[in-house]
């Protein structure tokens, strides 16, 4: 097997406990040929103290001002690997986790990405999981909606990273939307393992709330063709009355994402590259997933 180097870039904001924990995983791989990035998106505690403390051999880049999820292309463009996987800080890696990321690329020359099976440690939910086509397979991987991707070096250099214009959620989206028009498929792999804890912080439902709703009309605005618009906003709009009625999510946050989303939509109109033909067909396709057509693990569909 070629020995891939495998660059792991792991951004923490005001999450050391975590981060710590994560790089520790890392350092237990049964594979050997890798490098840890740290990026600290600014954080205002002591997390860059301490990893600088415990693990003086990670590379770590500080920000002094936060980016939010496309800090993570600072850390991207720095790699040397051949293979870039990208984790969150409260994400911890099983022990063969980089082995079997190393199988796959080799033993699968045409593949370019791939996303792993994300499990919760507490076994409260399924964890992540992408939604997945069982009838569209590479090996015994599944072609999925991964916009979290493990992908080779060649790959990000042509989609690029995240946008720094959708600061956090609904960026696995746009980045999948990305993945697509640049003509590569991504697939997952059941048995490669990491574990996500996802700690609640105060701020979190309130980002939360108003990121989801103003990084949507940002979509709208870039990439959807007007023929589909109402299907969204119909789905959407549902989605918003629920959170309003019944507290589902932040309402502060969420009413606030949609006034001030209404003006991050104009301003994304004139970037608009909307995707067409069989682009579309697949973002629909994992975005609204139909039983029988698709797999969504945490709605429990089985194979038929």
């Amino acid at each position: 097997m070629k020995k891939l180097l495998i660059s792991i870039v792991i951004l923490n904001y005001n999450k050391p406990k975590e981060t710590l924990k994560s790089i520790k995983s890392l350092l237990n791989q049964t594979y050997s040929n890798f490098e840890i990035i740290v990026v600290d998106d600014a954080s205002s505690d002591n997390s860059v103290q301490l990893v600088k403390k415990t693990y003086p051999s990670v590379k770590l880049i500080s920000l002094k001002k936060s980016k939010g999820r496309s800090a993570h292309n600072i850390g991207l463009k720095k790699a040397k690997g051949d293979i870039l996987v990208i984790m969150d800080s409260d994400m911890y890696a099983s022990k063969n986790f980089l082995l079997k990321i190393a199988e796959k690329f080799n033993k699968y020359p045409s593949l370019d990405s791939l996303a792993f099976n994300l499990k919760d440690p507490s076994r409260k939910t399924v964890g992540w999981q992408p939604v997945y086509d069982p009838k569209d397979m590479l090996g015994e991987g599944f072609r999925c909606s991964s916009g979290f991707p493990t992908m080779r070096k060649s790959m990000f250099k042509k989609v690029g990273g995240y946008n720094p214009k959708i600061f956090l959620y609904v960026d696995e989206w746009e980045y999948f939307i990305r993945i697509l028009k640049a003509g590569y498929k991504s697939y997952y792999f059941s048995d490669i393992i990491a574990y996500h804890t996802s700690p609640e912080t105060p701020y979190k439902p309130i980002m939360r709330g108003y990121h989801v709703v103003k990084n949507h009309l940002q979509i709208y605005a870039l990439y959807l063709p007007v023929t589909v618009w109402f299907r969204f906003l119909n789905h959407h709009t549902k989605e918003f009355s629920r959170v309003i009625s019944k507290g589902t999510a932040n309402r502060w946050g969420t009413i606030k994402g949609l006034f001030t989303g209404i003006w991050f939509f104009l301003k994304a109109l004139p970037d608009r590259d909307v995707l067409r033909g069989e682009n579309l067909d697949d973002f629909m396709k994992f975005y609204f997933p139909q039983k029988g057509e698709v797999i969504v693990t945490k709605w429990g569909w089985k194979k038929e």
